[in-house]
């Protein structure tokens, strides 16, 4: 079976018209494929909880900050009326006798060769009111001209370049799209790069390449991902799609790395770790799919948390929602989940955590697998936790659960969302259901979350060991 990939799937979801055509395809595909209904699932629930943290802010839409990864700093919506225009200054030494030149037509025609030597030299001794820092701060993507434009700190634009999934696009919907574009300086020349898995030029609607610009433009990577791996007898040799970037500096010698969570289209997710020149030290196969962020503890370490579901029982029984701790500096080699063997790779050290969250009465009436949609760290009682959403699907509706985890990944709290309450009472009206959502039931949650030691499932919290 060839599955979606996922952009297709997320512009699918928008009701892009770059996918209008497989509209039918499409639909009668997410029908047979669990996989891909799945992924349908959990992009629905990405945008929905996108959508409503945009919501919650008091500032317009397209000025807002708040989100799962944020912006380096706050961007100006396309459509923001423009100041008063910027007079022109030339600034070289031609463009500045061209200037004179229109402004004084009868000097210039009739004046001596010697007159307008003078006047350049005056010209040129005019100093320039603005010198453009070149080095790249931020992107900005651009609906009406369909192109990715990147700005230096002081908001000019110093370069753009055309992508086939932006024109017309809606601008609200473009929060999530920043994921695939990151700026920083990966040589150590002062100079940031752009590290970008943006379809870019006449590129189709895949993000399954790997492209680093320079500041000025110059393509220095052009990178795609076609690990062939198997999974007990299975094989798996299609081009793997970047779902998510991150970068950042790892280790005591600082060194920026590249961190790409991939996938096919449904399980399995290979999590890649490249160096600054694009060459891969190592990767992280997990049987299940998943999302990435980078969350910080109170110490100041930097984590990747995956989170999403665990697909090994997809086939008997349905799949659970899990969160996977990693530490990014153990990403070596080729390497495979502890939890989800059968690839015939090692085991990954690099696992520091692996949480299975329960599956309620819920997924079972739906026969709906259920995934961790949304990690987050959040303050609760005064500390520094984590904050899961459990998603789940019942025909449209999504019911949440929210589990709040300290950073020893103790259960704080279990709580429902008021949809979640509204669906079960429906539910329950129409006797389909039976009890309500009380102390017990919470308790009952909140005792059914499961550790992975590494070789079996604990009811404490309790590290992976190696």
């Amino acid at each position: 079976m060839h599955h979606i990939d996922e952009h297709t799937i997320e512009l699918y979801i928008l009701g892009s018209d770059l996918v209008k055509k497989q509209i039918t395809e499409i639909e009668a595909h997410l029908k047979e494929c669990h996989g891909c209904r799945a992924l349908t699932e959990q992009i629905e629930v990405f945008y929905q909880n996108a959508e409503e943290e945009l919501d919650k802010l008091s500032v317009p839409k397209e000025q807002a900050t708040k989100a799962l990864m944020r912006l380096p700093r706050d961007i100006m919506p396309y459509d923001m009326p423009l100041g008063a225009p910027v007079p022109y200054r030339p600034i070289t030494f031609v463009g500045k006798l061209a200037y004179f030149n229109r402004l004084h037509p009868v000097v210039t025609g009739i004046g001596s060769f010697a007159t307008m030597a003078v006047m350049a030299l005056i010209l040129f001794s005019i100093p320039n009111k603005k010198t453009i820092d070149q080095n790249p701060s931020y992107p900005i993507l651009d609906p009406v001209s369909g192109s990715l434009a990147i700005y230096n700190k002081d908001h000019d634009m110093l370069w753009s370049i055309p992508s086939k999934i932006l024109p017309g696009a809606n601008p609200d919907l473009l929060l999530p799209i920043y994921k695939f574009i990151n700026i920083y300086d990966i040589n150590g020349d002062g100079r940031n790069e752009i590290i970008t898995a943006l379809p870019i030029g006449n590129q189709n609607n895949y993000t399954d390449t790997l492209r680093i610009f320079s500041a000025r433009k110059d393509i220095l990577l052009i990178k795609t991902f076609d690990e062939k791996i198997q999974f007990r007898g299975k094989s798996y040799d299609e081009h793997w799609t970047i779902s998510n970037i991150y970068c950042d500096r790892i280790g005591n010698e600082g060194n920026l790395e590249i961190f790409l969570l991939t996938n096919n289209g449904r399980s399995p997710n290979i999590l890649f770790r490249l160096n600054n020149y694009g060459n891969i030290i190592g990767y992280f196969v997990h049987y299940g799919l998943q999302q990435m962020i980078v969350l910080e503890n109170s110490a100041g370490d930097k984590n990747i948390f995956l989170h999403g579901q665990n697909d090994l029982g997809e086939i008997d029984s349905l799949s659970s929602p899990v969160l996977i701790v990693l530490d990014p500096e153990k990403i070596n080699g080729k390497t495979e989940s502890s939890c989800t063997p059968g690839f015939d790779l090692e085991t990954s050290k690099a696992e520091q955590y692996y949480i299975k969250l329960p599956l309620t009465d819920l997924n079972y009436l739906c026969k709906t697998n259920g995934y961790v949609g949304r990690a987050t760290t959040i303050k609760f009682e005064n500390k520094n936790a984590y904050d899961l959403w459990i998603g789940g699907t019942y025909e449209k509706e999504t019911p949440v659960f929210e589990y709040i985890l300290s950073e020893e990944m103790e259960v704080l709290s279990v709580k429902y969302s008021s949809e979640t309450l509204k669906l079960r009472q429906k539910l329950i009206a129409e006797g389909k259901i039976k009890g309500t959502f009380d102390d017990a039931y919470l308790e009952n949650l909140k005792n059914g979350v499961r550790y992975w030691d590494g070789k079996e499932w604990q009811k404490e919290p309790t590290m992976v060991k190696h």
